[in-house]
Parts: C-alpha cells; sequence; structure tokens
C-alpha cells in the first residue's frame, strides 16, 4: 500500500506534536514539583513568621518574581497548550 503525500505529511505532523505533548508534560510535572515545594516552604517561613523568625518569608518574597510568578504563568500557559494539542488532535483524528 502506497501513502501518498498527505498522509505522510499528518504521520510527521502527528509525530512532532506527539513529542511536543511528552515534552509539555515533563515540564508540567516539573513544574508543579516547584510549586508544591514552595507552598509547603511558604506554610513554613509563615509559621515561623508568626514566632518572629523572619529569614524564611524574606527569602520567599525575594524568589516570588524570579522563580514563582513564572512557575504559576507556566502552569496556566500549559495547560492551555496542552487543551490546544488535545483538540487539534482531535479534530486531525476525525478526518
Amino acid at each position: 500500500m502506497v501513502m501518498s503525500i498527505k498522509s505522510w505529511n499528518f504521520v510527521i505532523l502527528e509525530s512532532w506534536f506527539n513529542g511536543l505533548k511528552v515534552g509539555l508534560e515533563r515540564l508540567m510535572v516539573m513544574n508543579v514539583f516547584i510549586l508544591i515545594v514552595g507552598s509547603l516552604y511558604f506554610l513554613i517561613a509563615i509559621t515561623l513568621h508568626f514566632q518572629h523568625f523572619d529569614s524564611p518569608l524574606n527569602l520567599f518574597q525575594k524568589l516570588w518574581e524570579p522563580l514563582f510568578a513564572p512557575s504559576i504563568n507556566l502552569l496556566f500557559i500549559g495547560i492551555v497548550a496542552n487543551f490546544g494539542i488535545k483538540k487539534w488532535q482531535r479534530q486531525f483524528n476525525n478526518l
């Protein structure tokens, strides 16, 4: 059976999207791990802040903009991108 050029392009595109999806899922897992560890650290820092030990909370505040805020944004972007990839794959599978 000979495949047409259109079906070969579809196979290549589908393979590329599967690779993108796997990479995105790995990045999301690492990102969620960073957010979970950061949340636990924040809870510990708040508890220590009430006991007048401010260093952990100051460190969290310094790490907020360069680490945690972009991580939260990346989480939401990843969710939207994953939804878009799945929807596009479903559309191509129906063709």
